[in-house]
């Protein structure tokens, strides 16, 4: 398969994606393509429109479709999610029909993961195995540290304000719905590693990474180039605007240029939460990787265009 209709398939398998959410017995389910019903819950403050419309509750089309096309693709056979949040694309892995998946979930804050707990709990009965890692991910293995966070943002020590108070028009907004200090860090002690550190820890070979930890990827980035550069799974990376990474003295073109110099490829999901949107091939040297903004890149190799 050549490189242009290997996007081309791409970009017709994100095009056809058809999510539904299906009210059956227990409650809500999404029903993705080749995969089991994941119980579903709409976000608190949209609840209302799963009267409606339950597909109005599901974001992220593109991104889940463009991951469950790399999940065959690729043959990915253990999956890392870094800034899981609830743990969703971490249990799109687990619930995968047409092979198993290993699934490893990372997240600093443990409010909200349960959902993701219970699907690890049912994937077991299926032979898969599915863990919360209650971990922050840096460049390098500290061990149990203090760290402190403030809304999704990690802190390695206690932070100036400048670097995690929310601009005034949210502060402003949030203190008029009653969450007038939403913003102040948190501390909380939590193991600090890396991908490679853990990866080597359990002789694991990832076949697909998604990083999505709000400027963070500034030092998970760094602290995974060993695995990539041993496995080349894909990687969905999303790319954070100059304002939560700028405190690690870091460009954009700066914490992706190791992936282009290890053979990688890009593209960009034009919108990672309309499949509507086109997706672009992207090279190092490409306005894009630059700009001011937040996306979503997919970094995958030779191997992956062959299939």
């Amino acid at each position: 398969m050549t490189e242009n209709e290997f996007v081309a398939a791409l970009s017709a398998s994100i095009a056809d994606f058809r999510p539904q959410v299906e009210q059956r017995s227990g409650g809500h389910f999404l029903i993705l393509p080749d995969c089991e019903p994941i119980p579903w819950r709409a976000p608190k403050k949209r609840k209302w429109l799963a009267r409606e419309n339950p597909n109005a509750i599901f974001y992220e089309e593109s991104t889940t479709a463009a991951m469950l096309f790399f999940f065959a693709r690729a043959n990915v056979r253990v999956m890392l999610d870094a800034g899981a949040r609830l743990g969703y694309f971490a249990t799109l892995a687990l619930n995968f029909k047409p092979h198993p998946i290993d699934a490893y979930a990372f997240e600093i804050d443990p409010h909200g993961t349960e959902q993701f707990v219970k699907a690890a709990e049912e994937a077991a009965t299926r032979g898969r195995h599915g863990e919360l890692l209650l971990s922050g991910l840096s460049d390098e293995h500290l061990g149990q540290r203090d760290i402190w966070i403030s809304v999704t943002k990690m802190f390695e020590s206690e932070a100036e304000a400048a670097g995690y108070r929310d601009s005034p028009w949210v502060r402003l907004k949030m203190a008029l719905r009653g969450r007038k200090d939403r913003d102040l860090p948190q501390r909380y002690s939590v193991t600090i590693t890396s991908i490679d550190a853990f990866c080597a820890s359990r002789t694991l070979a990832p076949g697909l990474i998604k990083i999505d930890v709000d400027g963070y990827e500034a030092k998970v980035v760094p602290g995974a180039l060993e695995t990539l550069r041993a496995h080349k799974p894909v990687v969905f990376l999303e790319l954070h605007k100059r304002k939560f990474i700028e405190r690690f003295n870091v460009t954009r073109a700066e914490i992706v240029a190791p992936l282009f110099d290890m053979g990688y490829r890009a593209l960009l999901l034009e919108d990672h939460r309309d499949r509507s949107r086109p997706i672009r091939v992207i090279d190092k040297n490409s306005p894009e990787i630059g700009r001011e903004a937040t996306d979503m890149f997919i970094f995958y190799h030779d191997r992956h265009v062959a299939g």
